[in-house]
């Protein structure tokens, strides 16, 4: 024997829609009831948030006050072809850093064309470019060595002056700075 239900399809529909709005209703009302409130967030790759927002605090006063009125200084004093020709001499000066961690990372062809470019721009201690190797030499850095040993990215650091860094890039470019 057949049973035949007593409500219609519509109906059963209907219901199933009902039934849909209650769930989602209380999900939001879990979700909202579980929210931390906005001064206890924190992400768990920044522990140091606090502190990181007080350096980003003092990073945008001393940019606004300080870094960009000299830069603007600069621009406007320094020529163009002086700005370039400092821009090139610091470019020089780190093939050394590109050099060693291109190789090794693995990467003789980068490190071998940042030696021949430290040798031939050295002529003019890196402020003509001789070489003219624009574009064909990949900068590499200590950081992105450390990555491809596999070390661990670590923490989110706000750095005064400097901005923004995880604890492996910041160890990277002290490395960097060093050699």
């Amino acid at each position: 024997m057949k049973h035949r239900s007593s409500f219609s399809p519509s109906m059963v529909h209907l219901a199933a829609k009902l039934n849909a709005a209650l769930m989602t209703l209380f999900m939001m009302t879990l979700v909202a009831c579980s929210a931390i409130p906005e001064p206890e967030r924190s992400d768990l790759r920044d522990p140091y948030e606090h502190a990181n927002r007080k350096t980003f605090a003092f990073n945008m006063g001393a940019d606004t006050y300080v870094l960009e009125p000299v830069a603007r200084s600069y621009k406007s004093t320094v020529p163009e072809r002086g700005r370039r020709a400092i821009d090139n001499h610091l470019e020089w000066a780190s093939m050394p850093s590109t050099a060693l961690n291109s190789t090794l990372q693995g990467d003789f062809e980068n490190a071998a064309l940042a030696t021949i470019d430290f040798a031939i721009n050295g002529l003019s201690f890196g402020f003509a470019d001789l070489a003219d190797t624009q574009g064909a030499v990949k900068k590499r850095n200590f950081g992105q060595t450390l990555g491809r040993a596999n070390v661990p990215e670590g923490h989110y650091l706000m750095v005064p002056l400097l901005g923004p860094y995880s604890s492996r890039s910041l160890v990277g470019r002290v490395v960097d700075s060093i050699t």
